[in-house]
């Protein structure tokens, strides 16, 4: 598969597609960069492992959909791509993110569930047009407090982990709607999480967190929908 026209604007990658895509993709090649125009790449349900370096030249690109491969690493070049918005890498094989993430300043969906990350650069605080974001179903003992600085962040979810103290920044993600935590050994809830303005949804079951009335009364009084 080689790519050298440049005029293609969406470019559809998943295996069954078409007549041409009967197989699944283990690799993309370095031409794919040659789309400079290319503004959507959707190649999920594929066998990739990694991308090239040209990946970076797709400076046009606003959503890529790369979910249900094998990707093991993403290039430094993908913080080349500050268009775009939306993310979606989950059910891969990811142990980190590069730190190069922090250069896509109009990204504001980031998914990384369901692959195997064990640490996230600090650089993703940087992400200040972040609207959601996912780390579930990682090895993660933490995240970076740097998260704190996400001022338009709606929805976290990093559920399915290893983390046992609720992060202090979380008190300052004053858009925050809808947080995710469950099946984390936590064991209790910090008082700023009730004052959090906009907080909607909290999810906390399959935890070390025990329910009690005084509890329910709480999430109650705030007019939060607490999910044990």
């Amino acid at each position: 598969m080689e790519f050298i026209v440049n005029e293609f604007l969406s470019l559809r990658l998943e295996e069954g597609f078409d007549e041409f895509l009967d197989e699944k993709l283990e690799t993309l090649p370095d031409t794919i960069g040659n789309l400079n125009s290319l503004e959507e790449l959707i190649g999920f349900n594929n066998d990739l492992r990694w991308l090239p370096e040209s990946f970076g030249e797709l400076t046009s690109l606003k959503r890529v959909d790369l979910h249900n491969n094998k990707l093991e690493r993403l290039p430094e070049s993908i913080g080349k791509l500050e268009n775009l918005e939306e993310l979606n890498i989950r059910s891969n094989k990811l142990k980190s993110i590069p730190r190069s993430i922090g250069n896509l300043i109009n990204l504001k969906k980031l998914v990384l569930a369901n692959n195997d990350i064990e640490t996230v650069p600090e650089t993703i605080g940087l992400l200040n047009s972040l609207e959601i974001l996912t780390l579930g179903d990682n090895n993660l003992n933490e995240v970076p407090n740097s998260i704190g600085n996400l001022v338009n962040l709606k929805i976290l979810g990093i559920n399915n982990n290893n983390i046992n103290v609720l992060p202090n920044f979380l008190e300052s993600l004053v858009s925050i709607k809808e947080i995710y935590l469950e099946g984390n050994p936590i064991e209790r809830i910090p008082e700023y999480i009730y004052d959090l303005p906009k907080l909607s949804i909290f999810s906390i079951g399959n935890t070390k967190i025990k329910r009690t009335q005084s509890l329910d009364d709480k999430f109650k009084e705030k007019r939060i929908d607490v999910c044990y």
